[in-house]
């Protein structure tokens, strides 16, 4: 009995010395850190506790002590009967799970069942315990309101004084947060691994659609987008409006099939590509409007891949069905799209550099500077992937702009706007293109349909066109051309894109002045090359004109007496005057008759001329002048001016068989603001032009048109040689002529003449009276290389009483003169001869008769002949 007393006493000892120890490692203030560091150590605690006092059924009322100090603990407690129905729950359960003591109380254990685990989980679990042994694990439970979350578990048995199970205790931590941290570690360590492989392909110079390929195989090597394998890199292709496949993986030929090319805005794709943001589904639904031989339920991360404003393509990778969205995930997928985007973006800027590059030989090797914008245009759409290129030229009159090439795709919708787009015209500030031709500035817009000036908006709504973008082509200071480009998506303004367009505005400016001054050149040479020729042969047609019309009035008087002889040699005279009119023309042309240049009034000119230009262009055309009043002084000879108005007028109505209007108009100007006069220095220019509303002429015409003897009029209908006259008067006074002409439209001349300096007022020389006698008995030395001229002056001086001596050559007349005894009063010279000149040889005569008047002739009237 005693020793039986000793053993209780020495039970109930160890019990409050277990408490004691347990009391002083447990305090309030240590609880928290003891149970939340190991589990191992409360567990072995608790299992004396409750060892000792199951031992010794006087102390059973401690366990009731065990729930208050339960209730401190940190982690979840839960107390199972051998019934399997709940017997205690402590606080932090109830906080943990969502479940209440008296919700918890007498349920089985079943209602934290998650499904994540099967059977035979729970059956070796039970047959551990069961057994006698502690049950250690992670257990993922749901709490009361479906949520799911994962424990670190341990379950022991409870024994009573007789060794029998008694009761179970399970005591669990939630580690639902340290797991979802250690998976989030490791998943950046693996996507850390993957960006940084995609990071260094951008340094490898290799083909864009090997790095979409790796780049795709990388991302789906990723654990949450390995289950599915599948994916794809679309790019844009802004010709089409589309999405096309640039890489793809774990796709069959039905999805390359059907998804090769998306439309912008359509499917899921699309969407992105349009509204450029991420888009997550989990399944399939109604949103996916395409679909596929053999394609099952699944998800999507889909990210648009852009730069700056530029949506470049979308990155679509393929996830399990139910997947649950992550905004890892979407960061992940976003960072590699933006590597992508800036990828894409250099291999274009490097595409656009080579192309800046190849630019000028390409263009500087066609000399016409429409053809050179032409196929400026056209490499820029097929480089930037841009479906409509415009090229617009303000006509020489600057009324408007009118649409000289375009570049279009086959599109249906592009094709009808691109055709009913060639009949626009723009005045400054009017559409896209007029803005800037007027402001002399690019500008873009991101919706034309939605643009307040838009002239084209109805065709644009039509045909599906959005956004445009125009950049002006300026060569010294003027808007030499517009370049415009549309497209059928809108979008805000292409930084990059418009970037590049104004390099090569730049690149295509200085292309442009180059290419118009070697225009200007050869057309300079070409004009003086043809000068010469006619000047060449005005000189010696004139000689030969001169000896015809000599002899005719020479039997003219022989056959006054016979009146049907002298009207035949009256025809002849008129035959012959109207060659030697000719001849005046091409002297003219070629700049080879003396200019009398005064100050003009240009109004006054043109207005004193109307009379007889209202009787050459008659009744069934109507000419109309709008002057600019107060217009400066121009420097012109005024039979020039006068020639080349009515040249003008007249080629105007020859271009309006059956009528129309011709309109003279007068501006003011600065050669260094409107259409400069090459080669003219800068300074104040008056200005008139010469419109019709005719038939216009081609460009091919247009090149040719000053040319002599050149002409498209019909046999007879004239002789090719009125513009040549007005080249000719315009570059004799200092001046510049240009020509715009559309077929079928019409043509405009504009002439440029530098103002006048009040300071210098040339009188003309004044003529000899008509009544003047001509005849005389001095001594004439002729030198005169063409026989029959020659003899027509010796008979004419003769015939008036004048001593003629006659010579061919310069050392002829000076053996003549050698060997005549008396006077020679004057030398009547040609200036050009074989041998020496007509000046040589008056400076040869003047040595031995100082007192000789000397009269030069010639046909020329050039400095260095003079």
């Amino acid at each position: 009995m005693k020793n039986i007393k000793l053993t209780a006493l020495k039970i109930v000892l160890l019990v409050f010395a277990a408490e004691f120890l347990i009391m002083l490692t447990l305090d309030h203030a240590a609880l928290p850190h003891f149970w939340g560091t190991s589990l191992d150590s409360a567990t072995i605690a608790i299992a004396v506790l409750f060892l000792l006092r199951y031992h010794n059924k006087a102390i059973a009322c401690e366990k009731s002590r065990f729930s208050g100090f339960a209730a401190q603990m940190p982690d979840s407690v839960v107390m199972v009967g051998l019934d399997g129905k709940i017997t205690y729950v402590n606080p932090a359960f109830e906080k943990a799970t969502g479940r209440t003591q008296a919700d918890t109380v007498g349920e089985s254990p079943d209602i934290f069942r998650s499904g994540k685990h099967p059977e035979s989980f729970f059956q070796d679990l039970r047959q551990t315990i069961e057994s006698g042994k502690t049950w250690r694990g992670q257990i993922t439970s749901k709490k009361k309101d479906g949520a799911l979350y994962t424990e670190d578990a341990v379950i022991f048995p409870v024994l009573d004084e007789s060794g029998r199970l008694a009761e179970f205790i399970g005591i669990w931590k939630d580690i639902t947060d340290k797991l979802l941290a250690e998976e989030k570690i490791l998943k950046h360590l693996q996507t850390g691994k993957v960006l940084n492989k995609i990071l260094k392909l951008q340094m490898e110079n290799r083909p864009l659609a090997e790095i979409l390929q790796r780049t795709l195989a990388e991302i789906l090597s990723v654990e949450q987008f390995s289950a599915e394998a599948k994916g794809a890199i679309l790019l844009a292709d802004e010709k089409t409006n589309t999405l096309k496949i640039g890489a793809s993986a774990g796709l069959g030929a039905a999805f390359i099939k059907t998804c090769g090319e998306v439309v912008t805005g359509s499917c899921l794709c699309g969407r992105v590509m349009a509204g450029g943001k991420p888009l997550f589904k989990a399944h399939v639904d109604g949103d996916h409007e395409m679909s596929y031989e053999g394609m099952t339920d699944h998800g999507h991360y889909i990210i648009p891949i852009i730069s700056g404003a530029r949506t470049y393509g979308v990155l679509n990778i393929y996830i399990t069905p139910g997947h649950v969205r992550s905004e890892t995930d979407i960061s992940f997928l976003s960072a590699i799209a933006d590597i992508l985007a800036g990828i894409i973006h250099r291999k274009k800027m490097n595409e656009y550099l080579s192309f800046l590059r190849d630019l000028h030989v390409r263009a500087a090797g066609t000399q016409d500077s429409k053809a050179s914008l032409k196929l400026l245009v056209t490499n820029i759409c097929e480089i930037a992937d841009w479906p409509i290129g415009e090229v617009w030229l303000p006509d020489m009159d600057k009324p408007c702009l009118y649409r000289v090439s375009a570049y279009h795709t086959a599109a249906q919708g592009i094709e009808a706007f691109a055709a009913q787009s060639s009949n626009f015209r723009f005045k400054k500030g009017e559409g896209l293109p007029g803005r800037v031709w007027e402001s002399k500035k690019t500008a873009w817009v991101p919706d034309v349909t939605k643009d307040a000036n838009f002239p084209r908006k109805n065709i644009a709504l039509a045909c599906g066109i959005k956004a445009a973008v125009a950049i002006p082509i300026i060569v010294g200071g003027e808007v030499e051309a517009v370049i415009n480009f549309l497209t059928v998506r809108e979008g805000a303004e292409d930084e990059e894109f418009v970037n590049f367009l104004m390099a090569t505005a730049d690149q295509m400016s200085m292309i442009l002045s180059q290419n118009l001054l070697s225009e200007q050149l050869v057309q300079a040479q070409k004009m003086d090359t043809v000068g010469k020729l006619a000047g060449g042969i005005a000189h010696d047609f004139n000689n030969i004109l001169g000896a015809i019309l000599g002899y005719t009035d020479f039997l003219i008087k022989d056959l006054k007496n016979m009146p049907q002889q002298v009207a035949d040699a009256l025809e002849v005279k008129k035959a012959a005057e109207r060659a030697a009119a000719l001849t005046k023309q091409l002297l003219t042309f070629s700049r080879k008759k003396t200019a009398v240049q005064r100050n003009v009034n240009l109004n006054d000119a043109i207005k004193g001329l109307l009379p007889m230009l209202g009787k050459i262009t008659g009744e069934n055309i109507n000419l109309e002048f709008s002057p600019r009043e107060g217009i400066t002084l121009i420097r012109i000879d005024p039979t020039h001016l006068e020639q080349v108005i009515m040249n003008l007028v007249i080629n105007a109505k020859d271009a309006m068989p059956e009528g129309g209007t011709i309109t003279i108009k007068t501006e003011e100007t600065r050669s260094a603001d409107g259409l400069p006069p090459a080669g003219q220095a800068a300074g104040k220019c008056a200005v008139f032009s010469v419109s019709d509303t005719g038939t216009g002429m081609s460009d091919e015409v247009k090149k040719r048109i000053f040319e002599p003897f050149f002409t498209t009029k019909p046999m007879g209908k004239g002789t090719g040689m009125g513009l040549s006259i007005v080249y000719g008067v315009i570059k004799q006074n200092n001046a510049q002529i240009t020509v715009d002409s559309v077929l079928n439209e019409g043509t405009t001349f504009t002439v440029y003449i530098p103002a006048a300096d009040e300071s210098e007022i040339t009188a003309a020389p004044e003529s000899p009276g008509r009544g003047a006698s001509l005849k005389g008995t001095e001594t004439i030395l002729i030198a005169e290389d063409d026989d029959a001229f020659r003899a027509v002056l010796l008979r004419v001086l003769k015939e008036q009483g004048y001593n003629a001596l006659a010579a061919s050559t310069a050392g002829e007349a000076l053996s003549l003169a050698k060997e005549h005894t008396g006077e020679i009063q004057l030398l009547l010279t040609d200036m050009r001869m074989p041998g020496k000149t007509g000046a040589e040889l008056a400076e040869e005569l003047l040595q031995s008769r100082p007192d000789i008047r000397l009269l030069y002739m010639t046909g020329y009237s050039d400095a260095d002949i003079l």
